[in-house]
């Protein structure tokens, strides 16, 4: 079940790429690129490229979180359910 959700997440992401990729400019990849396509792959591409600038707009404001171990685990005593296997 999870890998038919993957496939219909990632399919609804190719459909957008390919919705915003038409609507918007050819994105020329290089020099070389003479007659630039509005393609998702080109988009995808250009995303991918650009992805640290959106990494650092989005933590903008957001302060780190210092998670560590907890060094002395207190062990419940009023659970619903008894363990599984006793600990001998």
């Amino acid at each position: 079940m999870l890998f038919i959700g993957v496939l219909v997440s990632a399919m609804l992401a190719g459909f957008v790429l390919k919705a915003i990729a038409a609507n918007c400019e050819p994105l020329p990849i290089g020099p070389w690129d003479r007659r630039p396509q509005p393609t998702a792959g080109r988009l995808g591409n250009y995303l991918d490229i650009q992805i640290h600038n959106f990494v650092a707009l989005a933590l903008a404001g957001v302060k780190s979180r210092n998670y560590q171990k907890i060094q002395t685990p207190h062990k419940s005593k009023d659970l619903p359910f008894p363990d599984a296997a006793p600990d001998w």
